[in-house]
C-alpha cells in the first residue's frame, strides 16, 4: 500500500507530462550503445539500424537531430537496482511521439525562448545528452524546420520549460 505524497515535498523531476497521454505514443527500440546511460527526457534519435542513439557533437542548432524523439526510459548500464531489469533484459527503451505537452528540465538554459517558437533537439556537451533548444523564426534553415520536434508553450520559469511536442 501506498501512501500520497504532498507536493511540496516531492523531488522536482526533470520531466513530467502535463497534457496529452491519450495521444502519446510509447515506441520500444534498442538501444544502440549499451555502454552509455540514458535518462527519462533525454533527446535522442534513430541510428542508421533504427536503434535509438544518443545524439553526438555533430548535432547542433545548424544542423539538429532529424526525427528525435524524447526517452521515457531510465537505464544505466549493468545496474539492475534501479528498478530496471526489465530494460537490461530487453535492451530496449521507450521513446515517446505524438502530440503531447511537458515541462523539462533538459533545455538550453543560455537561450531566450518566446512562445510559439519552433524547439529542437540539440546535443548538450557539458552533460552529454539530448536537450531542447530553440529556432530564431527569422533565420530558420529548411533543414531546421524538418528537425522541429516542439514548441514553446510558457518560457522557462522555476527552472521548467513548458512545451508541446509536435511529432
Amino acid at each position: 500500500m501506498s501512501f500520497p505524497v504532498p507536493r511540496d515535498v516531492r523531488a522536482p523531476r526533470p520531466f513530467q507530462i502535463v497534457k496529452g497521454m491519450d495521444e502519446m505514443l510509447r515506441t520500444p527500440v534498442l538501444i544502440a550503445d549499451k555502454t552509455q546511460s540514458l535518462i527519462q527526457g533525454e533527446w535522442v534519435k534513430f541510428d542508421a539500424q533504427g536503434r535509438g542513439a544518443k545524439l553526438s557533437a555533430t548535432d547542433v542548432l545548424a544542423t539538429p537531430a532529424l526525427g528525435a524523439r524524447v526517452c521515457w526510459t531510465l537505464y544505466a548500464p549493468g545496474n539492475s537496482l534501479m528498478g530496471q531489469s526489465d530494460v537490461l533484459a530487453t535492451a530496449q527503451a521507450d521513446l515517446l511521439s505524438g502530440v503531447f505537452q511537458a515541462r523539462t528540465m533538459y533545455f538550453d538554459a543560455t537561450a531566450s525562448y518566446l512562445p510559439g517558437a519552433p524547439l529542437v533537439a540539440v546535443f548538450d556537451p557539458v552533460n552529454t545528452r539530448g536537450f531542447l533548444a530553440p529556432l530564431d523564426p527569422a533565420s530558420v534553415t529548411v533543414r531546421q524546420l524538418a528537425a522541429v520536434v516542439g514548441e514553446v508553450i510558457q518560457p522557462p520559469t522555476g527552472g521548467l520549460l513548458w512545451f508541446e511536442s509536435k511529432k
